[in-house]
This record gives C-alpha cells, sequence and structure tokens, in this order.
C-alpha cells in the first residue's frame, strides 16, 4: 500500500503541474483574448465611423439630386412659358403681317383696277386729269 499512495501522491503532484501549466497558457491566451477583442473593438468602431461618414456623403449627395430635380423642373416651365409666349407673338405678328400684306394688295388693286369696269389693267392710259382707266374702257 506503501507503493500505491506513492503513486497516488506522484499522479497528483503531476496533475497540479499540469494544472498550473494550462493556468500560464490560459492566462496568455486570455491576454490574447483581450487584445484581439480591443482590436476588433477599434476595428468596429472605425467602420462605425466610415459609415456614419458615407451615410452623411450619401445625403448629401441625395439632397444635391434633389435640388437638381427642382431646379429642372423649374426650368423646364420657365421653357415652356417661353414656348407660349413666343407662339402669341409668334400669331400676333404673322396677324400684323397678314394685316399688312391686306392693306398693300388693297392698295395695290385700287392701282391696277380700272374704275369703269372693274378688271385689272394691263393696258392703262392715263388721262391729264390723274385717272387711269385701261385703254379698252376709254
Amino acid at each position: 500500500m506503501v507503493g500505491g499512495v506513492g503513486r497516488f501522491a506522484r499522479q497528483r503532484k503531476q496533475q497540479k503541474e499540469a494544472a498550473s501549466y494550462d493556468n500560464d497558457d490560459c492566462g496568455g491566451s486570455i491576454d490574447v483574448a483581450k487584445r484581439n477583442l480591443s482590436e476588433k473593438k477599434q476595428i468596429a468602431a472605425s467602420a462605425e465611423a466610415s459609415l456614419k461618414h458615407a451615410t452623411e456623403r450619401y445625403n448629401d449627395a441625395k439632397q444635391q439630386v434633389d435640388n437638381a430635380k427642382k431646379q429642372a423642373d423649374v426650368a423646364r416651365a420657365q421653357v415652356k412659358e417661353a414656348e407660349q409666349h413666343l407662339h402669341i407673338v409668334e400669331l400676333k405678328y404673322k396677324k400684323n403681317v397678314d394685316d399688312d400684306e391686306q392693306r398693300t394688295l388693297s392698295v395695290l388693286q385700287e392701282q391696277v383696277e380700272c374704275a369703269i369696269c372693274l378688271g385689272i389693267m394691263n393696258d392703262a392710259k392715263s388721262l391729264n386729269c390723274g385717272h387711269t382707266f385701261w385703254k379698252v374702257c376709254c
């Protein structure tokens, strides 16, 4: 039995030494794990800051796009208004031109129309008094 107790004591001593060795390894592993955790937290914080910055840039860009769309809508409305104004001016101009053409045609018609037969004179004769008639009607 004395040999059994000695063997048991040796086994116990070996187990204590192994446990001590494992604790030293765990202590090293815990420090490494803490460092890894700290690094991961720093990486996460940096990623969050980058995400926040990117979100701000996105929101700024979106606001610029919205502003550009509003400006484009205003410009389209101004173009439409200008086109309508131009159309009105063109119509007025055409009416004025048509009126001028009518007056000019009336004056020309009076000048080439025979006062006697109301036909167009192609061989006119002027009298001493200034009246003009078609030679056939004189």
